[in-house]
């Protein structure tokens, strides 16, 4: 099934239609064919408008699609736990330190709660700062972390090298 037709089925799921009256509109529709039903849509769509009661949604949604925003998520977790090796909490520190000295963190914006999950705060942060900054930050984090040069043999304080 395509795309289109299961974002209308999505629409029809959530308007709590039961069954028989979904049957009949479409039956109506079939007898009217796909040129009526658009026509139909565009008369209520200005009926509506007209009215000024209720406000329509617009053709092409204002933010990226949703699976976009999870594929820039993935990306983040990818090159800061998979790559860097940091933890969640790590994760979400560093990334809410970098936006913060950038200036773009709302005083609002609610700490990481690893009881929450990392991907449920990174979806809220990318819709705050967009997709690209956030694959930037992230970025720079990572190879700051991967390239630091870190000893995996650190002497302790007070003792010297023989």
């Amino acid at each position: 099934m395509n795309k289109e037709f299961n974002r209308v089925c999505l629409l029809i799921a959530a308007s709590g239609l039961d069954e028989r009256t979904i049957s009949e509109a479409f039956r109506a529709a079939r007898a009217v064919g796909p040129a009526g039903v658009v026509d139909a849509i565009r008369h209520l769509r200005r009926s509506v408008i007209n009215s000024g009661e209720v406000r329509v949604a617009r053709e092409e949604p204002a933010l990226q699609p949703f699976d976009h925003l999870d594929a820039v998520v993935e990306q983040v977790i990818d090159l800061l736990q998979n790559d860097a090796g940091l933890s969640a909490a790590d994760t979400a520190g560093l990334l809410l330190g970098v936006v913060k000295s950038d200036g773009r963190a709302p005083r609002d914006f609610p700490e990481f709660r690893a009881k929450e999950g990392l991907r449920r705060w990174l979806r809220r942060l990318v819709r705050m700062v967009g997709p690209s900054q956030l694959l930037h930050y992230a970025t720079r984090i990572r190879n700051d972390v991967v390239h630091s040069p870190v000893s995996d043999w650190t002497l302790r304080a007070g003792r010297e090298e023989k």
